[in-house]
C-alpha cells in the first residue's frame, strides 16, 4: 500500500511562496533604477522563477519530482 504524504505538497507550496516573495522583494528594492532595461530584466527573471516553481510544485504534488 502506497502512503500519500500531505506534508510534501504543503512544503512545496510554502517554498514556492518564499521564492515568489523574495523575487518581489528584490524588484521592489531595486525599483529606483533609472535605466529601463534594469527594471525589465528582474521582472523577467521573477516571471521565469515563478513558472519554474509552479512546474516543480505540480510535479511534487503528482509525485513526479525526484530529489534523490
Amino acid at each position: 500500500m502506497v502512503k500519500k504524504s500531505v506534508l510534501t505538497p504543503v512544503l512545496a507550496g510554502v517554498l514556492g511562496l518564499a521564492v515568489v516573495g523574495s523575487g518581489v522583494g528584490y524588484v521592489i528594492t531595486n525599483k529606483n533604477s533609472d535605466e529601463k532595461n534594469n527594471k525589465e530584466k528582474p521582472v523577467k527573471q521573477v516571471a521565469e522563477s515563478i513558472d519554474t516553481t509552479i512546474d516543480n510544485a505540480k510535479k511534487a504534488i503528482n509525485g513526479e519530482l525526484d530529489f534523490a
